[in-house]
């Protein structure tokens, strides 16, 4: 029988491969805790019993629509919690408060702008996606998972009159599995704040040495670290102020 959630729901029921990936990022976030001292907030976020609640009700869901909307990689259905959600969380590490206003580039299925939009409440988040049927499941995600402070919209990046740049300004970037980082930067600059910062979720570290010839081109300084569960990211800060002032 499923456990109750933190809403007094029963917690969704999991494919047996998906439980035995929940115990093991359970585990990994329970490490994580553990590392933190008492009043760190990162401990807070990862602690938060809401979004336990909502991690597991948003995994069921990608988990139920992804056959049918190639959500995730056929190969990445069974670890929907250890490969995205972790994943995902990240860059929480690099933060000591959450960001007021985010902005997740090439949004897909919602990683990682729904696992963060869950963990900042508080935070105003756009899932910035191009196509129609994975906007479809976002805003169905959004409206399922009850998260006021989430937005899905269909657009480009280049596309500049379009309703994304109604929540604009931004202080937080993020980009995860989309090409060509630069020029994504250089478009999404001028709906930012003056030294917002961005964080690029790295593949592998090959990759490292043509990102930085190519970002010297963009204005930003930056830097790879390891995530909190460790993942490598490049975790940037626009210089000066918006449209390169």
């Amino acid at each position: 029988m499923p456990s109750a959630s933190a809403a007094g729901e029963p917690r969704p029921l999991l494919p047996p491969e998906l439980e035995a990936d929940r115990r093991e990022f359970l585990a990994a976030i329970d490490r994580a805790v553990e590392t933190r001292p008492e009043g760190d907030p990162v401990r807070a976020w990862l602690m938060d019993a809401r979004a336990r609640d909502l991690w597991d009700r948003y995994i069921a869901l990608v988990r139920r629509q992804s056959t049918r909307l190639a959500i995730v990689a056929r190969g990445d259905v069974g670890r929907l919690y250890t490969r995205h959600l972790l994943d995902s969380l990240n860059p929480l590490s690099f933060f000591d408060a959450p960001a007021s206003s985010l902005l997740d580039v090439g949004s897909g299925g919602g990683f990682p702008g729904v696992p963060l939009g869950i963990a900042w409440p508080g935070s105003r988040v756009t899932l910035l996606e191009s196509r129609d049927r994975k906007v479809g499941f976002l805003e169905l995600a959004i409206r399922e998972l009850g998260l006021p402070n989430v937005r899905a919209v269909c657009a480009r990046l280049e596309d500049r009159s379009v309703a994304w740049r109604e929540e604009a300004p931004y202080d937080l970037v993020t980009v995860r599995a989309v090409g060509d980082l630069p020029a994504l930067l250089r478009s999404a600059r001028g709906a930012c704040t003056p030294g917002a910062r961005w964080v690029y979720f790295l593949g592998s570290g090959d990759r490292l040495e043509r990102f930085a010839e190519e970002l010297g081109q963009v204005e930003t300084a930056f830097e790879a670290r390891e995530g909190l569960f460790g993942g490598l990211l490049l975790i940037g800060r626009y210089r000066g102020g918006r449209n390169g002032a």
